[in-house]
């Protein structure tokens, strides 16, 4: 092999063997480490390679390419910057209740809540992540003025691209989810988190931060939940017609969802 040809398959054995001798890097989220490295051959095509290493340090995911031209999954120069970025704008905000909901809708749960988004539990979790600290708030800590304890997802990435990216990382773990007995694999606590059924109220938060453990600089994010969920030994939802067992509340049967009037929009 010689010319861009070649270039281009050292280029990919040099990431290779940079990505199989990392442990974290790239894309963390609580319980996974997630690299995603990318390159361009030497006929400009785009490509990248993305590897997720589980808790027992095993290859869990595959290569693939990236269509030239492409803004995900690349290696930054060292002189280029990244965005600066400070919580989700309102645009932003809907997206990540639509998303959750979306995700909700599909499970043939007789009783899901909709969520909705919950301004309290975003200031909790800008104030969270705004330490740049890579690490879960302590359950002790995470409560607020209406909700005694909070539920809480969170993911590291040295890359951000869309609030869709953000919340697909927490329904990946789903893949390690076995409802009938309601077990993991390896984990999928904030899949759980997601789809817990009675918990309706979503706040989340991000920071662009220059120092994250194993990542340098890093988006860290963290959403809120409430009420908190994964009650041990109990089910996240339960199965059956939608919205047959929403409650004794007054309730809205929307996309398959028990909603108040105010929540209407699944997307």
């Amino acid at each position: 092999m010689r010319g861009k040809e070649g270039v281009g398959v050292v280029a990919l054995c040099v990431v290779l063997m940079h990505v199989l001798s990392m442990v974290a890097g790239g894309y963390k989220r609580h319980g996974h480490a997630q690299s995603v490295l990318s390159f361009t051959s030497g006929d400009g095509q785009l490509s990248h390679v993305q590897v997720v290493i589980g808790d027992d340090n095993r290859l869990k995911q595959h290569s693939a390419p990236v269509k030239a031209g492409s803004q995900h999954h690349r290696v930054r120069r060292a002189d280029e910057k990244k965005p600066k970025k400070q919580g989700f704008n309102s645009t932003e905000q809907k997206q990540l209740v639509v998303r959750h909901n979306q995700i909700r809708s599909v499970l043939d749960a007789s009783n899901m809540l909709a969520m909705n988004w919950n301004t309290e539990l975003q200031k909790f979790s800008q104030a969270r992540t705004d330490l740049c600290v890579d690490s879960r708030t302590p359950a002790k800590e995470r409560h607020s003025e209406n909700f005694p304890s909070l539920g809480e997802n969170m993911v590291s990435s040295t890359y951000y691209s869309s609030v869709k990216d953000v919340v697909d990382n927490w329904l990946a773990e789903r893949e390690d989810y076995n409802y009938s007995d309601n077990t993991c694999g390896s984990y999928c606590e904030q899949y759980k988190q997601m789809v817990w059924h009675n918990t309706s109220a979503l706040g989340c938060g991000i920071t662009f931060c220059q120092n994250i453990t194993n990542l340098g600089e890093a988006f860290v994010t963290i959403c809120s939940y409430g009420p908190e969920g994964n009650t041990p030994g109990v089910q996240p939802y339960k199965t059956g017609k939608a919205c047959s067992e929403c409650g004794p509340q007054d309730w809205v049967c929307t996309h398959n969802l028990c909603a108040t009037l105010s929540v209407t929009n699944r997307g």
